[in-house]
C-alpha cells in the first residue's frame, strides 16, 4: 500500500507494540505519521521514533486527549460537586461539513446537552 498509494500521512492506530516498526515502514516511504497513544512501551522505542522521524526529515503527532488538562480536571470537579448533572460526549462530527452526508447523519441522532451548530 505504501509503495503503490504513496500516502502524505500514516495514522498507525495498531497496538502499541507495534509503533516503532510500522512507523519506520511509513517514515522509509516518505509519509509523515500519526501515532496514537501510548507513543512507544518505553523511552528507547519513544527515542528511536523521534529519532527516525527526525532521520527521515518527516512529521510526527501523538493521538492525545484532554482528559487531564486544567479544564477537564475543572469539569470533573464540578461534576462531583454535583453542578453538572451529568457527563456527555461529542466527538462525531467536529471535522465534519454538517451539510454533507456525514452531518445527516449526526443530526438526527437524539441529544442532549449543547445545540449542534451549523
Amino acid at each position: 500500500m505504501l509503495d503503490r498509494e504513496r500516502p502524505d500521512v500514516v495514522h498507525i492506530t495498531t497496538p502499541p507494540q507495534s509503533h516503532l516498526p510500522l512507523s519506520r515502514l511509513a517514515l522509509d516511504a516518505g509519509c509523515h505519521i500519526y501515532v496514537e497513544k501510548p507513543l512507544a512501551l518505553n523511552h528507547g522505542d519513544a527515542k528511536a521514533l523521534i529519532d527516525a522521524v527526525a532521520t527521515a526529515g518527516r512529521k510526527m503527532t501523538i493521538g492525545y486527549t484532554y482528559l487531564f488538562d486544567p479544564p477537564a480536571l475543572e469539569m470533573r470537579a464540578a461534576s462531583d460537586r454535583g453542578v453538572l448533572a451529568r457527563w456527555f460526549t461529542w466527538k462525531a462530527g467536529s471535522a465534519y461539513n454538517l451539510a454533507g452526508q456525514f452531518g445527516s447523519a449526526i443530526l438526527v441522532i437524539p441529544h442532549t446537552g449543547p445545540t449542534l451548530c451549523r
